[in-house]
């Protein structure tokens, strides 16, 4: 998490500086970005605050050291978002999909609704078009990555790009909304797709960031900062 502490800050600030400096900024977001719950956002607003603020998406996304909003996909396609993550053995992708946080999850029944069956639909088609089109997709992310990394030599940029292991995440609902049968087949569901579609409320982030931000705080507290 504290790698982010150098991204966009003087290289001459202290270490303190920059942590506060982050922790300002995280919670400033945070502050937006759970206001906007509270009123039933739509997607379009999700999606606005997310790109204005993409440390809340990378914080629960397995590692990611980034996020594109609205990439394309050939013809067919366009992601809510994307996000990478650059490991020893390549550069590593994930698609993100984002529906409304007022859409429920799961019916009276206990199914799964139909929005959140189109979700899961979406990024499996995602998957099976990154599949499909395996040599055009990793074109796509390549030339995403030069355009995120425009100063980097050809030789770094000369890497793998990971898309046999492509995971997606699902965001969608609200936490409040899940009975504890709920929350069972929503975990059933995530492991039945072996960590390939993940699906997650809203409130992931703000637990999330809440943590970090109880982080950050005790620890310029014992540094009496």
């Amino acid at each position: 998490m504290l790698d982010c502490l150098n991204h966009g800050d003087k290289m001459s600030d202290s270490y303190d500086d920059r942590l506060k400096r982050f922790r300002d900024k995280l919670r400033s977001a945070f502050d937006e970005f759970n206001a906007i719950l509270l009123d039933s956002p739509t997607e379009e607003e999700l999606q606005r605050v997310l790109t204005k603020h993409p440390q809340l998406l990378t914080s629960v996304l397995h590692g990611a050291d980034g996020i594109i909003p609205k990439l394309r996909l050939g013809a067919e396609y366009v992601t809510d978002f994307v996000a990478w993550s650059e490991r020893q053995t390549g550069v590593y992708w994930q698609f993100i999909e984002i529906e409304p946080s007022h859409f429920k999850l799961f019916n009276k029944a206990g199914d799964p609704t139909k929005e959140l069956t189109h979700a899961v639909g979406q990024v499996q088609s995602w998957r099976r078009w990154a599949s499909d089109n395996r040599s055009y997709c990793q074109s796509i992310l390549k030339n995403v990555f030069k355009d995120i990394h425009p100063e980097f030599p050809d030789w770094y940029l000369d890497r793998e790009f990971r898309i046999d292991d492509l995971k997606c995440t699902v965001i969608i609902g609200r936490k409040d909304t899940l009975s504890t049968d709920n929350l069972d087949r929503l975990h059933q569901m995530n492991v039945d797709t072996n960590g390939r579609i993940e699906v997650m409320t809203y409130d992931r982030i703000v637990d999330t960031t809440r943590r970090s931000l109880q982080w950050f705080s005790e620890d310029l507290s014992k540094r009496n900062l």
